[in-house]
């Protein structure tokens, strides 16, 4: 199984084995003027363009020590910042990275790179 992103629309789905970047697939060579969302459907793929499933690509995760009771609205603001950090890092933009990881320190969220996890201290 594989994943393919589609950056201008700002998604991702999941692509069978073997379908991926294939001739005939959905690889952007194969694209046409067919609604994405129809051609994911007929494909057998699963679109996944909700919040709550976008944070499930995060690549940081909430630590299982972590206990504090946090309101959905907080969790997500959470998801939100660890997630521009994490790609503020991968572009190598380490003083938005620094920015960001102060603006996680004032909301009370340590983060551990070497786990790719998060808790409330």
């Amino acid at each position: 199984m594989g994943v393919e992103v589609d950056d201008q629309e700002k998604t991702w789905w999941v692509v069978p084995e073997g379908e991926a970047g294939e001739a005939g697939g959905r690889g952007p060579e194969a694209r046409d003027d067919t609604d994405p969302s129809q051609e994911a459907a007929r494909a057998g793929v699963t679109r996944v363009t909700s919040f709550a499933a976008r944070v499930q690509a995060v690549p940081y995760s909430r630590s299982p020590n972590c206990r504090a009771d946090l309101s959905r609205q907080d969790r997500e603001q959470i998801e939100d910042l660890m997630s521009q950090r994490h790609a503020a890092k991968r572009r190598r933009a380490f003083q938005r990275a620094d920015d960001l990881q102060l603006e996680l320190r004032a909301l009370g969220v340590e983060t551990d790179d070497k786990a790719r996890e998060w808790r409330i201290v």
